[in-house]
């Protein structure tokens, strides 16, 4: 069996931080299910006590006891966001950077195609204001916008 049916019930998306299992062989290869109340607990094997989880999700829930998916959700994201500060700070440390900002780091998890339409819009928004008459409206406006665009993604390592 290639994949699970809880996988398939979750679309392959962690449960706790939302991860696209599909969007890559590495975060397929990660994909995990979780027992929402762990089987050391009482917890079964039912459809209904399991979720798909990112094996580093389902490393920090671990065995703990939760009343529910929401509450168990909300553990694993606050010490996620604990863990990513201390990963700045020893980052900082050995290699001398400075820590991600929290808008950098907000950036820096979307996902591509969220981050391509961010750029256009960006470019957009930047053309059009270079000019009170619409520089779109113009013959080589949209072509002059295409080139922009296509610039700006590949300045951020990405392609169209």
């Amino acid at each position: 069996m290639l994949c699970h049916p809880v996988q398939k019930r979750d679309n392959f998306k962690c449960q706790y931080c939302g991860k696209d299992g599909l969007a890559s062989l590495n975060n397929w290869h990660d994909s995990t299910i979780d027992h929402v109340l762990p089987q050391r607990h009482g917890g079964t094997d039912e459809l209904e006590n399991l979720v798909t989880s990112c094996g580093y999700c389902n490393s920090i829930k671990g065995d703990r006891l939760f009343d529910n998916l929401d509450e168990a959700r909300k553990y694993v994201q606050q010490r996620r966001g604990e863990l990513e500060k201390d990963y700045q700070k020893v980052l900082a440390e050995i290699r001398g950077c400075n820590p991600m900002t929290d808008e950098e780091r907000r950036i820096a998890l979307l996902d591509p195609h969220l981050r391509r339409l961010e750029i256009k819009l960006e470019v957009l928004v930047n053309y059009l204001s270079a000019s009170p008459i619409s520089p779109l409206a113009q013959p080589e406006g949209r072509q002059g916008y295409e080139n922009a665009v296509k610039h700006a993604l590949e300045n951020q390592g990405l392609k169209e």
